[in-house]
C-alpha cells in the first residue's frame, strides 16, 4: 500500500499527486497541518519537506518530489516519466532540477507575498483534506504560522519584484526549450517528468480548473486577489509558456486532478 503525506496547496506536492494519478497507482492521501509539516516529514522520510511517500509493500520511505517520481517510475513503469535511454533520462532530470531549484521557490514566494495579507483565504488554502481535529489544530497555530511566513519565505517587496522577473525569465526558458524540441514537449515527443514538473510548479499562477489553486473559496475577503497580482498574472498568461502549460494540464492532468 502506498501512502502519500501531502499539503494540498503545495506545487511540489502536486508533482507526486499527478505522478500517482497518471500511473493509476492505488494510494491513500493523508493531508498534513502546515505547522506539523517538518515533524511529519522528518518522521516519515528523514527530511524537512513534503511530499513524503511510504510504500508498505517494499518498505520504501521517500521524501522530495523528484525522488518520489523516480521511485514510482521504477515500481510502476507505465506510462514512463523518464526516458529509458541514459542520455534522455539525464536530460529530463536536468530540466526537472531546473524547475525544482529555480521555478518552485520563485512561484511559491511570489504567491505567498500576495496571499499573506488575506488570513481567511490563506487558512482556507491550507485546509483541504484536513480532518476536523486537524482544522482545530490549524486554527490554534494559524496566528503564529502567518507571522512566520515573511521570515520563512523572505517575503519582502524587493524579493517579490525579483521573483516576478525571474518567473518571466523562466517562461523565456520554456519557450526556448519548446522551440528546440519542436514536438510540444520539453524533451522528445512524449510527456515526461520535465513537463509534469514545469506545469506543477507553475500551477499557483496558472490556476487551472480543478487544481488546488483554481478552486473557488468560500472564504472571500475584500481586495482579494489584489490588483498587482491580477495584473501580473494577466501578463504571465499571455506568454506562450503559460498557454503551453495550460494545454499540458488539460491533456495530461485535467479530470484526474
Amino acid at each position: 500500500m502506498i501512502i502519500l503525506y501531502h499539503l494540498a496547496i503545495s506545487h511540489y506536492n502536486e508533482k507526486a499527486r499527478w505522478a500517482l494519478d497518471i500511473k493509476a497507482v492505488p494510494h491513500e492521501r493523508r493531508a498534513v497541518v502546515p505547522g506539523a509539516l517538518r515533524f511529519v516529514a522528518r518522521r516519515i522520510a528523514g527530511n524537512t519537506t513534503l511530499p513524503a511517500l511510504v510504500d508498505t509493500d517494499t518498505g520504501a520511505r521517500l521524501g522530495e518530489s523528484s525522488a518520489i517520481l523516480q521511485y514510482l517510475d521504477q515500481e510502476f513503469p507505465e506510462p514512463r516519466l523518464y526516458p529509458a535511454d541514459e542520455q534522455g533520462r539525464d536530460r529530463v532530470l536536468k530540466i526537472e532540477r531546473y524547475f525544482d531549484d529555480i521555478a518552485g521557490p520563485a512561484v511559491r514566494g511570489f504567491g505567498y507575498a500576495y496571499l499573506q495579507d488575506f488570513p481567511r483565504v490563506l487558512k482556507a488554502r491550507w485546509s483541504p483534506g484536513l480532518s476536523g481535529a486537524q482544522r482545530v489544530v490549524l486554527a490554534l497555530m494559524f496566528p503564529v504560522l502567518r507571522r512566520l511566513l515573511p521570515r520563512v519565505f523572505g517575503l519582502t517587496p524587493e524579493r517579490t519584484e525579483r521573483r516576478g522577473k525571474q518567473i518571466l525569465d523562466i517562461c523565456t526558458k520554456i519557450e526556448s526549450w519548446l522551440q528546440e524540441s519542436g514536438c510540444g514537449y520539453l524533451h522528445g515527443d512524449t510527456f515526461t517528468a520535465a513537463d509534469l514538473t514545469a506545469v506543477s510548479l507553475l500551477g499557483p499562477l496558472l490556476q487551472p480548473q480543478g487544481s488546488p489553486w483554481g478552486m473557488r473559496s468560500k472564504a472571500a475577503e475584500p481586495g482579494f486577489p489584489p490588483a498587482p497580482f491580477v495584473e501580473y498574472r494577466q501578463e504571465f498568461m499571455r506568454r506562450e509558456a503559460a498557454q503551453w502549460a495550460m494545454g499540458i494540464w488539460n491533456r495530461h492532468r485535467g479530470a484526474r486532478a
